[in-house]
């Protein structure tokens, strides 16, 4: 689970043990975001 927050970063939700964490978006490894509202 992530959260794009801007300038190529998005807060992201890896695992229980980590956190939420600030990463560059490209760090996902994947090609695919959606986005559901």
């Amino acid at each position: 689970m992530g959260i794009y927050v801007g300038n190529g970063m998005m807060i992201s939700a890896l695992n229980p043990s980590d956190g939420t964490l600030l990463l560059p978006v490209s760090a996902t490894g994947t090609s695919s975001y959606y986005t559901m509202r």
